[in-house]
């Protein structure tokens, strides 16, 4: 997904389930990890719009550089 951050834009992609424990971690720390509600691909695409809103919102306090 493309996101605008404070600071232009960034794609932001977990293909795997180890990929998304990492960058849950970062967007929101052990909560976030642990959070049945995108455990799993399946579980990450039938609660996509609370995901997109997440992701979006810790997004827009990030900068390129930072995330780079």
């Amino acid at each position: 997904m493309r996101r605008r951050l404070r600071t232009g834009t960034a794609g932001i992609a977990a293909a795997t389930d180890e990929q998304w424990t990492a960058l849950a971690g970062l967007i929101g720390g052990p909560d976030m990890v642990a959070d049945t509600r995108f455990d799993t691909l399946a579980h990450r695409h039938a609660n996509e719009r609370e995901l997109d809103r997440i992701v979006s919102e810790w997004t827009a306090g990030q900068d390129a550089v930072t995330l780079a």
